[in-house]
């Protein structure tokens, strides 16, 4: 599971903060959820706060094999990219920093410090910070045309609109990271919700750019930045003088200086080891069956 299918997290929400055909979509998931869980014999999540919800939730599946299992970050894809040619969505006449994923109200939490601390640095050194552009692409799940801006409101909200850019129609995975690969710097963010994980994180930290990275404190993908040794990865909700620290990461740009990351790390979470692992619970699920029903 890449997210859970039922979930209470929008509940509260304004209607404007929900994905398109909510309603529907609600009453589906809690519908067929636990239908599925019934009969399943094994779960991945790239969560395991998503495995402990559901084998809360269903305790017929609380003996179940089940294990955490990410996207792996794979060479050969970077390899690919950097053999063909993909049309350049950045002008490199700007210091471009790039993310690329899904937007929404939810992500306002961890890009309020950035934008804050973008609009200081463009009041205190604006020679430096007017050369600098922030893209935000591929940030709604809707048809092409038919997406809305969940992101640059903010930056409109804070006076910072003429440095944004958001890009709400999605791209190809390998435009992704060919446009990536060609960044000067990369933005990973989070949602306010403590159990979300990007599942971006491995091919970002790949392609050994500099990083930064803002998630709810509880969020997984701060603990597996941490094995990378990423330098600049933030919790917005635990982390003091943290707009200072998000100018450092711009400022450091200056350099233009070679990231390296954790090659432990790396290998941990390579779509090797990662596919060996999915293959392990597989094999563990067949053997489970085999013997029966679980007690």
């Amino acid at each position: 599971m890449q997210d859970p299918w039922h979930s209470e997290y929008y509940r509260d929400k304004p209607k404007e903060q929900r994905p398109p055909k909510y309603w529907l979509s609600y009453r589906m998931n809690k519908y067929l959820e636990p239908i599925a869980m019934k009969t399943v014999d094994g779960l991945i999540s790239v969560s395991e706060n998503y495995i402990t919800d559901l084998k809360n939730r269903y305790p017929q599946i609380k003996n179940i094999s089940a294990a955490n299992i990410t996207f792996g970050a794979f060479k050969a894809d970077i390899e690919t990219v950097e053999r063909n040619e993909f049309p350049n969505l950045l002008n490199p006449a700007y210091k471009n920093i790039v993310y690329i994923g899904r937007g929404g109200m939810d992500m306002h939490s961890a890009l309020t410090p950035i934008f804050n601390a973008f609009k200081k640095g463009l009041s205190a050194n604006p020679d430096y910070y007017k050369t600098i552009r922030l893209h935000f692409i591929g940030t709604s799940y809707a048809p092409a045309g038919r997406g809305e801006l969940t992101l640059m409101p903010l930056a409109e909200k804070l006076g910072i609109e003429y440095y944004v850019t958001e890009l709400p129609g999605r791209i190809s995975y390998y435009q992704s990271l060919a446009t990536l690969n060609k960044a000067d710097a990369l933005l990973l963010t989070g949602s306010d919700d403590p159990n979300y994980t990007a599942s971006k994180i491995y091919p970002y930290l790949l392609l050994k750019k500099p990083v930064l990275s803002i998630f709810n404190a509880q969020s997984p993908a701060l603990r597996v930045l941490k094995e990378y040794r990423s330098a600049y990865s933030y919790g917005y909700n635990q982390t003091p003088n943290l707009e200072d620290k998000i100018a450092e990461f711009f400022e450091s740009l200056i350099g233009n200086e070679a990231v390296e990351y954790d090659l432990q790390a790396e290998g941990k979470y390579s779509a090797e080891t990662l596919t060996a692992k999915q293959c392990a619970l597989f094999n563990m699920v067949y053997k489970n069956w085999h013997k029966g029903p679980l007690k």
